[in-house]
């Protein structure tokens, strides 16, 4: 193998979806909004909820070690173990990427965390790509994503409707300089900046420190109506235009895009995103339905079922996008060989 190479890979996607659920006619009933309104215009019709004492970092450990697995490797050849996640974390102030370091096994690399919110798992394959191909030295990297919201979320006020969809989980990639059956190509992000506190948890900051349970301590939409304003104006024109930049850095057309994985938000939303790009229904992995929005991890876990299914063929080009509270977008093009 040439270890000059100038391209990296993702060799093997793990995963851990808790099998617990919480259906939308529960949600309806705590919310008073209309099932239907979750069912047919949402399309969500049930989604994954961790048990109280299952938490991000064992649920990460969990598809890290399914991921090593998955890439035929052991964690002594990792190099770099990179963490994201939009949730709550094990605790307030912690270390997950280390707490994953250490409970895999892995002594000999760097590991830190990278916050983008449900842009985490794009944002990391970039950044891990990015390290690998910088030092000569380097040569596997970990990504990790775990996103636990069912703590934050108040299914009381029907104005967080935006919000029910967010469910539990986690994901994991290798990636690695010695991967032959596909490329990383190319990447592309950008953020709005005008809707950072639009979707925020207030409570647990220098402003609102930690007290009483309560409102603040619940991930809230300020304005539903805000948030309907900025999907029509701002929300689609940025996912279209940050995949368009990162399939002209990859050098591709769109034409030449054969399947996308996009984040699971409301079934309009990703119908809207594939026209756009030329594409159907059936040139993506729909996960919304049984298992909600999981944050950072929809795009890495949707790209494993989607292999595993064969709906990836050699020669395919795909993109991975993602939104993000904040707001932010993202993008990668990956080629599969």
């Amino acid at each position: 193998m040439n270890k000059n190479t100038t391209f990296v890979g993702i060799a093997g996607i793990g995963y851990d979806i808790p099998a617990d659920r919480m259906t939308s006619e529960h949600m309806a009933e705590m919310s008073g909004i209309p099932v239907t309104v979750l069912t047919e215009k949402i399309g969500m019709h049930r989604k994954s909820v961790a048990d109280a004492d299952d938490h991000p970092t064992q649920m990460a450990i969990r598809a890290a070690r399914r991921s090593l697995e998955a890439a035929r490797m052991d964690a002594s050849e990792v190099d770099i173990v990179i963490f994201c996640g939009g949730s709550p974390q094990d605790f307030g102030l912690g270390f997950p990427a280390a707490t994953i370091q250490a409970a895999l096994g892995v002594t000999k690399s760097q590991a830190f965390e990278l916050r983008n919110s449900c842009n985490g798992a794009n944002l990391a394959l970039h950044t891990c790509k990015s390290l690998l191909l910088a030092d000569p030295t380097l040569q596997t990297g970990l990504v990790v994503c775990a996103e636990k919201w069912s703590t934050i979320l108040d299914y009381s006020d029907p104005q967080n409707l935006p919000l029910f969809i967010l469910a539990d989980g986690a994901a994991a990639a290798v990636v690695s300089k010695y991967v032959t059956s596909n490329r990383l190509l190319a990447y592309e992000g950008m953020t709005d900046g005008r809707f950072a506190e639009h979707i925020i948890v207030k409570q647990g900051g220098t402003r609102h420190p930690v007290g009483p349970s309560g409102p603040l301590a619940f991930l809230r939409a300020e304005s539903h109506d805000d948030y309907a304003s900025l999907l029509e104006t701002v929300y689609l024109s940025n996912y279209a235009q940050v995949i368009q930049r990162a399939v002209e850095k990859s050098g591709c057309k769109m034409a030449d895009i054969r399947f996308a994985i996009l984040n699971q938000n409301f079934e309009k939303l990703i119908l809207a995103i594939l026209e756009n790009m030329g594409l159907t229904r059936d040139h993506t992995w729909w996960s919304l339905t049984e298992n909600g929005h999981l944050g950072s991890v929809d795009v890495l876990y949707c790209l494993a079922k989607a292999l595993e299914a064969g709906r990836i063929e050699p020669g395919n080009r795909v993109v991975l996008a993602s939104s993000a509270l904040g707001f932010t977008w993202a993008a990668s093009v990956l080629h599969f060989l």
